[in-house]
């Protein structure tokens, strides 16, 4: 076990424990020499053999991939093994869906596509690779909207240890779940996974995003054709329900397959067409709206209180970024924030309100005030809206604080 602030082979500084699982346990560390954040993952003793180990540490560290983090190191301390890899920051996928179609089907094909692009990669490794836990939990969505699959238990012959070892059973294949049974009953099977495997919990992860349900509490994996009223096109969804089919030889027979049919779904689905042209009107009618709208309120009474607004707003935004830490930073915030004048300005403009609850959350925070932290940056995410370019930012500092 690491303890906080622990040096760690001369090399990382130990920050704090941020996950464990099945497979070991995970720290945020510091790399000393280069100065940024790197995650420690501690394999869990036993669970591996260390040389089949060491070997696969060694593949990893040649993938470079924009939807991989990089792994830098395998370290062995006192019987205990670790792997070094890059910090991804960012949200989870588990934490971003509230219920059945929140996610636009346009975003939903993206991180699909994205999902097998990586996937394509790893199975055409010399020697092919599968993740063996793919799962929203291991996917981060990253600030600049693209998703970086993460926390690898890898398998190079599919025979199963780590099937096991990684096995989360609500997003896995039929055929991982009774492979990770006959090891654990201790009974032979010639059963072995493949990409069809990765492809079903990709699936499943999608799956989970557009109905807002974990594919395993369903009985028989209920297929997402027959939820009525689903905001998605047909194309999409028989390539959902294909990929999750029980039968691995009814699936797509590699992720470039499933690459192929993601990139033809606007070809063979009529509905999707549609569609888009109806989010392009919807997207076209909404600008005219905001635009009238923008036109009235400029040449209307409120046109000089919002101009001084955003004034008043751009001028603390340069204090915020030249004065961290200056308690003017503070005391501007709070008298923009309590002034009667700028609340319907305010009221309107939730990203340039959350910012400045987030700078006074700052200013707290370096004072170590983190109850005070913790208040603002709570007030910053209920004033946020889901589209704000810092909300990924905002999670974490309150994440941060709490801690």
């Amino acid at each position: 076990m690491l303890r906080q602030n622990e040096i760690f082979d001369d090399t990382y500084q130990v920050i704090r424990e941020i996950g464990r699982g099945g497979a070991g346990v995970v720290y945020l560390a510091r790399h000393l020499r280069l100065q940024k954040y790197v995650v420690l993952k501690r394999i869990r003793s036993g669970s591996f053999d260390i040389q089949i180990l060491r070997k696969e540490a060694d593949i990893l560290k040649n993938l470079h991939h924009p939807y991989l983090p990089q792994i830098y190191d395998f370290l062995e301390r006192q019987g205990e093994v670790y792997t070094v890899m890059d910090y991804i920051e960012g949200i989870d996928l588990s934490k971003i869906t509230q219920g059945s179609g929140d996610i636009e089907e346009k975003t939903i094909i993206k991180w699909f596509r994205e999902l097998a692009e990586v996937l394509a990669y790893l199975h055409g490794q010399r020697k092919q690779i599968l993740h063996t836990d793919i799962k929203p939990a291991n996917i981060i969505l990253t600030s600049e909207g693209n998703i970086c699959l993460i926390d690898f238990n890898i398998s190079l012959d599919g025979k199963g240890n780590s099937a096991l070892a990684g096995l989360s059973q609500d997003f896995a294949s039929p055929e991982q779940i009774d492979l990770a049974r006959a090891i654990v009953e201790g009974r032979k099977t010639s059963l072995r996974l493949d990409a069809r495997s990765d492809l079903y919990s990709a699936a499943a992860t999608m799956y989970y995003l557009m109905v807002g349900v974990i594919p395993g509490t369903v009985a028989g994996n209920r297929s997402l054709s027959s939820y009525p009223e689903l905001p998605y096109s047909p194309g999409l969804i028989a390539v959902v329900d294909k990929c999750m089919s029980k039968s691995r030889d009814q699936r797509y027979p590699s992720a470039k397959k499933l690459l192929s049919a993601l990139d033809n779904l606007k070809k063979q689905d009529a509905r999707y067409r549609r569609y888009q042209v109806f989010q392009a009107l919807s997207w076209g009618i909404s600008a005219a709206i905001a635009a009238l709208g923008l036109f009235l309120i400029v040449k209307g009474s409120k046109r000089i209180s919002m101009e001084k607004f955003q004034g008043i707003y751009s001028e603390y935004a340069k204090t915020v970024e030249w004065e961290k830490g200056s308690e003017r930073i503070l005391n501007d915030g709070l008298e923009i924030l309590n002034n009667p004048a700028y609340k319907s300005n305010l009221e309107k403009s939730p990203l340039e309100k959350a910012s400045i609850l987030h700078a006074i959350g700052d200013y707290y925070a370096c004072i170590k005030d983190y109850e005070g932290a913790q208040e603002y940056y709570r007030d910053c995410l209920d004033t946020a809206e889901e589209d704000d370019p810092n909300l990924s930012r905002y999670y974490m500092d309150y994440v941060v604080s709490l801690i």
